[in-house]
């Protein structure tokens, strides 16, 4: 769900990126038209930088599910052998107490 999230405010961010500098073409930065050009670099920069850092997050969750599944299903053998092994020893205990109880004194 956060991947989700995080992949929607890359796309914010790079729409903003683009989006900037073409409201600075536009016209709609009159008001700061003597600093247009280098507000609209920064800007564009900065969202620019902005897409590219949540799009690598994406990524990295995207990854780290890949792996958090390998690990499970490796744990999940593991229970398995485990569980065999405790049936074995569960037998063998239930054996040597049946031997105990069934001795006459």
């Amino acid at each position: 769900m956060k991947q989700e999230a995080m992949q929607a405010v890359a796309h914010g961010a790079t729409a903003a990126a683009v989006g900037t500098g073409a409201g600075n073409y536009l016209g709609w930065f009159a008001f700061i038209n003597t600093n247009a050009p280098g507000i609209g670099v920064l800007l564009s920069c900065f969202f620019g930088v902005s897409g590219l850092i949540f799009y690598i997050l994406t990524w990295r969750k995207s990854t780290l599910a890949d792996e958090n599944k390998r690990v499970i299903a490796k744990h999940g053998e593991k229970l398995d052998s485990h569980i065999e092994e405790s049936t074995e020893q569960f037998k063998f205990l239930g054996d040597g107490i049946k031997t105990l109880l069934d001795r006459k004194p």
